[in-house]
């Protein structure tokens, strides 16, 4: 998830300003990358921006892996 926002924001801010998407827009395409149920999730959090909605990903991201190796040692 650090990896992929990192690219993301490479190429994201490759973008000249005049024609760069306006945050919205892209806080959208950096969501749409991942699986429906963690878009799903994502956009619960309700981020504001589009460095908090990565910064929420990541902690997201975390949390899942946490809780599947919970459910590992449980099963």
């Amino acid at each position: 998830m650090e990896e992929f926002t990192k690219r993301f924001n490479n190429l994201y801010h490759k973008i000249p300003a005049t024609i760069q998407p306006i945050e919205i827009e892209t806080m959208v395409a950096y969501s749409v990358a991942f699986e429906l149920d963690f878009v799903v999730v994502l956009r619960e959090r309700r981020s504001i921006t589009l460095s908090l909605m990565q910064a929420n990903a990541i902690a997201l991201e975390g949390n899942l892996i946490a809780a599947e190796n919970i459910k590992r040692i449980c099963i």
